[in-house]
Order: C-alpha cells, then sequence, then structure tokens
C-alpha cells in the first residue's frame, strides 16, 4: 500500500487492487486520528488515482 501523501505526522496510503479494496478509500494513519480537510481537498485527485490505478504523489496541508 504505497504512501501517497505525509503531513503533520500523517501518513496517507491507498491500495490499488480494486477488486479487494472496493469501495474506494484511503488509509490516514496517526495515532487515532484523522485529518478530513486534506481528503475533502484531495477528494478528486484520490478518485482519479483509485480509477486509473495509476499512483502520483499529492501534496500535504500546508
Amino acid at each position: 500500500m504505497p504512501v501517497i501523501s505525509r503531513f503533520y505526522g500523517i501518513v496517507i496510503r491507498m491500495y490499488f487492487i480494486q477488486a479487494e479494496h472496493n469501495p474506494p478509500h484511503i488509509h490516514a494513519i496517526y495515532g487515532d486520528d484523522m485529518d478530513v480537510r486534506w481528503i475533502a481537498l484531495n477528494k478528486k485527485d484520490l478518485m482519479s488515482i483509485w480509477n486509473s490505478q495509476k499512483f502520483k504523489s499529492i501534496k500535504p496541508l500546508e
């Protein structure tokens, strides 16, 4: 599961095998917290990665 972004100590990962991991989702790892602002800001890019199955890095929150 590749890392697609890191920020504030949060690691964002996404599986690429759709048959095994539908519906589209990410894993945000930082203790027990997740920053949904980043997901909302990058939903289009996240869905593009999921649909194309092509890895690309996404900018972190600044």
